[in-house]
C-alpha cells in the first residue's frame, strides 16, 4: 500500500510544465490540466505569477506590444472569448467586479468575437494564431 502511494506521489510531480516567454514578463503556461496568460518577474517555475488572462487558454498570439488569447469560457454552452493584453502598459489592478474578479487595467477582456475582431482592425493586427506550442511569431 505505501509502495503504491509513493509511485502515486512520484507520478503526480513529473506533471508535464511548459512556458513559452512572451516578453516583458509575460508567459504563455501549460501544465497539462489548462493553460493560463501568466505575468512574472521572474520565470515561473509552478505555475506562479499574475493570471492574467484565467484558464482555459486554446489559442494565443504575440509581438512587442500585444498578447491576444482565445479561451473556452466556463459558461453554458462553452462559449469561445477572447483576451487583449497591451504590454506597453503597466500592470494595475481595477477592483473587483461583480463577479468578485480583480482585473487588470492593460486587459480588454473577455470580449465576444465581434468585438475583438472590430479591436484587431482598429490595432492593425493580422494574428497568426499558436495552439500549445509556439516556435515563431
Amino acid at each position: 500500500m505505501g509502495l503504491a502511494f509513493a509511485a502515486l506521489v512520484l507520478m503526480g510531480s513529473c506533471e508535464t510544465r511548459t512556458y513559452e516567454d512572451l516578453g516583458n514578463g509575460y508567459y504563455f503556461y501549460y501544465d497539462g490540466r489548462g493553460s493560463d496568460i501568466l505575468h512574472s518577474e521572474t520565470t515561473p517555475v509552478h505555475g506562479e505569477g499574475l493570471s492574467i488572462v484565467p484558464p482555459t487558454v486554446s489559442d494565443y498570439w504575440y509581438n512587442d506590444t500585444t498578447i491576444l488569447a482565445r479561451r473556452m469560457s466556463h459558461r453554458a454552452g462553452g462559449v469561445v472569448d477572447y483576451w487583449i493584453v497591451l504590454k506597453s502598459r503597466p500592470i494595475t489592478w481595477y477592483p473587483e467586479d461583480a463577479t468578485g474578479i480583480k482585473r487588470p487595467a492593460n486587459v480588454v477582456g473577455p470580449i465576444d468575437s465581434l468585438s475583438f475582431y472590430r479591436e484587431l482592425n482598429r490595432l492593425g493586427l493580422q494574428p497568426r494564431w499558436t495552439t500549445g506550442y509556439h516556435e515563431s511569431h
